[in-house]
């Protein structure tokens, strides 16, 4: 999970932690690579939705490790930028797995 700095508390990974993970990926990448998800939450998940959310350059380069996304927004807050959404991904991660899910909450 990652949350912008402000928000994180012991319960998402450090940003160090999260570099770690995608280094140890890449390394393993001419073997077999790790199949990595990011899953963004609340206020990240629906500015990346809307294609707003500008992620910091030290943050940027985290996003080209991950193969998967989970973004956890309200549906009705973010179902009109939905049609925008594999652009908005296709930028942050060129080659992410885009298949869609859509689970409601109630």
């Amino acid at each position: 999970m990652f949350s912008r700095p402000e928000t994180v508390r012991e319960r998402y990974p450090s940003l160090d932690w999260i570099r770690e993970l995608t280094a140890l990926s890449r390394r393993r990448a001419t073997n077999q690579p790790l199949n990595l998800s990011l899953h963004l939450c609340a206020r990240a998940a629906l500015k990346t939705i809307r294609g707003d959310w500008e992620a910091p350059s030290e943050y940027r380069d985290i996003f080209a490790d991950f193969q998967r996304f989970q973004l956890n927004a309200d549906y009705a807050k973010s179902r009109k930028y939905l049609p925008n959404l594999p652009t908005v991904l296709r930028e942050l991660s060129p080659t992410a797995n885009l298949s869609s899910s859509r689970r409601a909450s109630r």
